[in-house]
């Protein structure tokens, strides 16, 4: 073929080819001799292939020349293979590249390029080798692709090698490779070398200011890319569209919003404004700080949006809520035709499970089944992540079971939701699933298995999981060795977190943050100071996280002055106006009761989310300041802020507590009227009723349930557990475990509780089988429970079993193990234990309290005051809890004016030291200072509540104030609105009786407490005291069908009868008590000599020097004509009553003149009462005797019960 390459034809022929499209280029070829008349027209035709992109026509015209025999043309051929790169060809450009004779560097570079596009980058390096070899130089385009190579493969090497040619070749001025190289080292993550070559450049433009300004911000070093952003503008350039887009994800990044909103007020003033880039980096950046109203503002404001658009403002409602209104922006983005992509529905699965809206999860699940999208790994671990945390592991289960898109990430999310809903065990049997479903475990995974191990108590399986990790070369990575501290730390293993965070190479912030909590959370809060000043030392600057966690122990344990330092220090470095200190300073402050300061924390951020309006109207309601908490709540409605369902209910217990009734209702309508009436509202007004004590309330709202979890029927068990309804909780348990739903910690450990109370040591084995079995026995609550319920029981040993095998013993376990003792009677062991705590913890005010309670038991008033005094020395005088029990400790040793002192020294009373004081009052048979003392509670506008009205009654009972008593059990409900229960109808019953109406209390009993046995037992000693023999043996039988096996009712019913003369019916019914194992409770009585304590049982054989006592004293009372023959023939030396010995010991050894305090653990019965009365006269002594009934102070032959007992 003849080609003429003219100049003039070929310009002509190129312009004859403008009309070309992708028609058949056959067509054209018969107009051969018309159009094809130059190679300059082929030329021309193969770069406007290669403009178009387009593939088929590449292809044709490749077809089309090899048939004429020109693709081996030397110009035309190296034309012909960058149209074939360019249009995606590749195989076919490398087919004709080997037949060519000659390459030039254009096709050399276009091949390598296309080799680096299709991910064939080590490839492309070995192809340009090939070019050296065939000495064909480089251009700056070949080496700029080359830069770009080396990126990719992170061959920082090859790079620096191809900077050093760059620089031979006399290119380092070249903007265009200069511009690639500073990409380059920023990849490498090498900003510093990147500098040096942007500061050698003679000139520079946009795109080189941008390249370096992104360099640094993609090394993190976002103060050095705004100042060059400056330093930009400074030099008279102009930012355009990237330079802005590249400091608005600076701010997005550092969570700086004024330096954003600055940004965006300069962006306002030119003509990107409108720029649909820019506008949704400004939402992406508003959205990613949580000022989601400013996102919103944004989006409105563009002119039109894309899929990355709505993206955005979903992603950032699904972080930081409200949750629901990422739902709606879904929904209102598919209503205006946009498809949702993989990375907005992603975001909507999140907000579903940050919300708990596990119905719209499962909505979203069926749409993304229809559409054929649940395939996607991305979506797919979504899911998990969703129903794992929601609760819903059944479901997580079987999308990870179904679907093997899903990979480590989704097994990552369903440990994660197991550990965080408490089921340790379980996430520990998903850690080891992983092994046998071939997935390897990463960091996290690794991580998520050392929390769950950390969560079931399981330190040694902790251990073996670290050694693991060793053998595997992981303790050096950062993830694992902060989570090591962190756990090692929280649970008060300081030793081994110290070693593991020596041992870190990288310690960065994480690290010091995990062992600061760690510290803050064992209350090591000097530690923790220090950690912080080292930290610093080391150039480690503190970060939010840091900062949050030291107030948060200021919070805790009250470090005013030093919360106050560390808010000055966090404004000097402008964190003031982050969120999440913000937040966290409010809660501080109010917790200090600084509520004003609180307020002004609030008011100084720039941006509020649901948890500052949370705090802050929290704050009010714990100090009971309810208008306060109502004017916040009802600013937050004014300004829209849409409150997600875990913030709604804690609003409701809020409001709850502060008796906002009508509050709780408006919320609760609020709730429903946004379709948010989900399972987690519910829960909490479960919660609410339960501890209310509405449990009618309660059962209904657990009832409308959709899925009740562990959580529901927990809150619903506590309810019943706490108002003392232990057997219907035992039932709701049974029901639970029959449904599938596997209790966790909390949920055993409330019935355990049950167990205790119940004093059902067959049913608390079962349980404490049950929790080893799951594996969760040792988790620290429950091993708590478990040794105050064994303790509870009687079984000490199995008690102190447990609390020895404890790895670590904290005050929360002494406190079960002394408080477990208290309850049950044991009171020698409590103040045993408490001196065994006090040798290595320090005893709580609760533990303290625990302690006075037994001192006041068994008469240790020596004991007693010295724990008063520890209790004054460290500060503990405050707490409520632990001056009711020094107020019933003096009540109960007749020390009245003692307990007085204390009731009148406090700056403020509670309902519960009101009601302390009118039952020591009763105790002490001063009924009518027990009344005085409730009408002066009422003028001082102080609620009484179930306790008090129990003091009160059983004060009016115990000093025949007959008529007083009924007056206050009629107004209980119509005046003070507390429902009468069951030991409020015992005392009525008492009342009755009292007054000598058996046959009403009786009556009453029936009606209003049938079940009750303390009602039947009141009634029971009544009969006693009057004769009622008939009625007496209706009061026993009712008590034998509810309890058989008490040996209390046998005993009164046998003195009953004797006192009738059946003596017959007395052998008869004391066999039966003996048939049935019905066990007598041993009368003791314990005395209290030189701070120690001396216990006597009935029985006892005295030692000689106390049986002459006692046989003395028979002869001077006898010898005085204070007691007849009859009485002295009941009791000899050697069968004398438990009081009588304590206080014939107590004689022997105090000095004349000493009052004696005696407790004994039964009744006292009437020989030894009237001979108590008798000793106080003869050997001139007060004696202050407290028995289970009242506190008898005899003096002078004079008993202040007045014999009414």
């Amino acid at each position: 073929m003849q080609v003429d390459d003219s100049k003039d034809d070929g310009l002509n022929g190129a312009k004859s080819f403008d009309f070309l499209g992708v028609g058949d280029i056959s067509s054209v070829a018969h107009n051969t001799q018309e159009c094809f008349t130059t190679i300059e027209s082929y030329m021309f035709l193969t770069q406007k292939c290669r403009r178009e992109r387009n593939s088929q026509l590449s292809e044709q015209i490749y077809v089309f020349l090899c048939g004429m025999g020109l693709d081996v043309n030397e110009a035309l051929g190296n034309h012909i293979v960058p149209m074939l790169v360019d249009c995606e060809a590749l195989p076919l450009a490398f087919q004709l590249f080997k037949r060519l004779t000659m390459v030039s560097e254009h096709a050399w570079t276009s091949l390598i390029l296309g080799l680096a596009n299709d991910g064939q980058l080590q490839s492309a390096l070995d192809f340009y080798q090939s070019m050296q070899d065939e000495y064909v130089q480089p251009s700056s385009h070949t080496l700029v692709t080359l830069l770009k190579v080396c990126a990719g493969l992170n061959a920082v090497n090859k790079g620096r090698s191809f900077h050093t040619d760059i620089t031979l070749r006399g290119l380092e001025t070249d903007i265009f490779v200069c511009n690639t190289l500073i990409h380059m080292y920023a990849e490498f993550n090498m900003p510093l070398e990147a500098k040096l070559v942007f500061d050698k450049l003679p000139c520079r433009t946009v795109v080189t200011w941008n390249a370096m300004i992104a360099a640094f911000a993609e090394n993190g070093l976002y103060s050095e890319a705004l100042r060059l952003s400056d330093s930009m503008e400074k030099e008279g350039l102009s930012p355009d569209v990237f330079t802005y887009s590249c400091s608005v994800k600076i701010c997005s990044s550092t969570g700086d919003l004024e330096k954003g909103r600055e940004l965006h007020e300069k962006v306002n003033c030119c003509e990107f404004k409108t720029d649909i880039f820019l506008g949704n980096s400004f939402i992406g950046m508003y959205a990613k700080c949580g000022s989601l109203s400013e996102a919103r503002e944004v989006f409105d404001s563009l002119p039109k949006h894309d899929i990355v658009s709505w993206s955005a403002l979903i992603g950032g409602y699904s972080e930081h809520g409200p949750y629901q209104e990422a739902l709606e922006c879904l929904e209102e983005m598919q209503l205006q035709g946009f498809l949702p992509d993989t990375v907005a529905y992603a975001s909507a699965l999140r907000a579903c499970a940050n919300g708990g809206f596990i119905e719209k999860g499962l909505e979203l699940h069926d749409e993304l089944v229809k559409k054929g999208n649940e395939g996607n790994p991305f979506l797919g671990n979504n899911l998990v992540g969703l129903y794992a945390r929601c609760g819903s592991f059944s479901d997580a289960f079987k999308v990870i079971h179904m679907h093997s898109a899903c990979d480590i990430t989704a097994w990552n999310a369903l440990i994660t939701g197991l550990t965080e809903h408490a089921h340790f065990q379980q996430a520990i049997d998903c850690f080891k699933d992983i092994w046998r479903h071939c997935v390897s475990p990463d960091n996290i995974t690794f991580a998520c298995g050392l929390k769950a191990c950390s969560g079931v108590g399981r330190v040694h399986e902790g251990f073996e999981l670290h050694m693991h990790i060793t053998s595997r070369g992981l303790e050096q990575d950062t993830l694992i060795g902060n989570t090591l501290v962190g756990i090692y730390s929280r649970n008060g293993l300081i030793p081994e977190a110290l070693h593991t965070f020596d041992c870190l190479f990288n310690k960065d912030v994480v690290s010091w943050n995990a062992l600061i909590a760690g510290y803050v959370e064992q209350d090591m809060v000097n530690e923790a100071l220090q950690c912080l000043e080292q930290m610093q030392v080391e150039g480690i600057l503190p970060d939010v996280a840091t900062y949050v966690s030291m107030i948060k122990a200021c919070s805790d344990i009250g470090l005013d002055d030093f919360g106050v330092r560390l808010h000055l220090q966090v404004s000097q470095i402008g964190l003031n106006k982050d969120l999440t200190i913000g937040n966290a300073l409010i809660n501080m402050y109010a917790k200090f009761g600084a509520l004003s300061q609180a307020q002004r924390v609030f008011d100084e951020l720039p941006v509020h989310d649901p948890i500052s309006w949370s705090a802050l109207i929290s704050g009010y309601g714990e100090l009971g300041f309810v208008d306060g908490a109502l004017v916040t709540y009802m600013k937050s409605q004014e300004e829209s802020v849409s409150f997600d369902c875990a913030i709604y209910a804690s609003l409701i217990k809020t409001f709850h507590s502060l008796e906002c009734f009508d509050m709780c209702k408006g919320i609760y309508m609020e709730i429903t009227k946004r379709g948010m009436n989900n399972d987690v509202v519910n829960n909490a007004l479960v919660d609410v009723y339960a501890k209310s004590g509405l449990i009618v309330d309660a059962q209904h709202v657990f009832e409308e349930l959709l899925t009740p979890n562990v959580i529901s029927w927990t809150s619903l068990m506590a309810g019943y557990i706490e108002y003392g309804y232990y057997k219907e909780a035992l039932r709701k348990f049974d029901q639970m475990e029959s449904k599938g739903i596997f209790p966790n910690g909390i949920t055993y450990a409330c019935i355990l509780k049950a167990c205790g109370n119940l004093r059902d040591i067959y049913r608390g084995r079962e349980v404490h089988m049950e929790t080893t079995k799951r594996g969760i026995d040792a988790d620290q609550g429950v091993s708590n429970t478990l040794i105050n319920m064994y303790a509870r029981c009687g079984v000490s040993e199995d008690a102190h079993d447990i609390f020895d095998n404890l790895l670590l013993r904290d005050d929360v376990s002494w406190s079960a193990l002394i408080s477990g003792h208290s309850d049950v009677g044991n009171h020698k062991e409590v103040i045993e234990s408490l001196d065994c705590m006090e040798l290595c913890v320090s005893p709580s005010a609760f533990v303290y309290a625990s302690a006075v309670k037994s001192c006041g038991s068994i008469g240790a008033i020596e004991r007693g005051q010295g724990i008063a005094q520890q209790l004054y020395k460290k500060g503990l005088d405050k707490d409520l809890l632990a001056i009711n029990s020094l107020i019933g400790m003096y009540s109960s040793f007749g020390l009245i004016l003692e307990a007085q002192k204390i009731f009148y020294s406090l700056p403020s009373l509670d309902a519960s030291i009101w009601s302390s004081m009118i039952q020591g009052y009763g105790m002490n048979h001063e009924g009518g200072m027990a009344v005085q003392c409730f009408e002066d509670m009422q003028k001082q506008k102080v609620k009484a509540d179930a306790i008090t009205f129990t003091c009160l009654l059983n004060s009016c009972s115990h000093t025949s104030l007959i008529s007083k008593g009924f007056e206050y059990f009629r107004c209980m409900r119509e005046v003070y609105n507390v429902i009468p229960r069951e030991d409020h109808y015992t005392c009525v019953v008492d009342l009755l009786a009292r007054s000598g109406k058996l046959l009403a209390a009786e009556y009453f009993t029936e009606m209003m407490c049938p079940s009750s046995e303390g009602a039947w037992l009141t009634l029971l000693i009544a009969c006693r005291t009057c004769g009622e023999v008939d009625l007496g043996i209706r009061c026993f039988e009712q008590l034998v069908t509810l309890n058989a096996r008490s040996a209390a009712w046998y005993a009164i019913m046998v003195d009953i009868y004797e006192d009738d003369g059946q003596f017959d019916d007395a052998t008869r019914l004391e066999d039966l008590r003996k048939h049935l194992g019905a066990k007598k409770k041993r009368a003791s009585a314990t005395i209290e000599i030189n701070k120690k304590i001396y216990e006597f049982f009935v029985g006892d054989n005295p030692d000689n020097e106390t049986a002459f006592m006692l046989e003395s004293l028979n002869s001077r009372l006898q010898k005085n004509g204070l007691m007849d023959n009859s009485d002295l023939e009941k009791e000899t030396p050697t069968h004398e009553h438990a009081e009588k010995l304590a206080i014939a010991f107590g004689l022997l050894n105090t000095p004349q003149g000493v009052t004696l305090r005696v407790t004994k653990n039964l009744r006292m019965c009437d020989d030894c009462h009237h001979a108590s009365k008798v000793m106080s006269k003869v050997e001139r002594r007060e004696i202050i005797l407290r028995d289970n009934c009242c506190i008898h102070h005899f003096k002078d032959g004079v008993c202040s019960c007045g014999d009414s007992f």
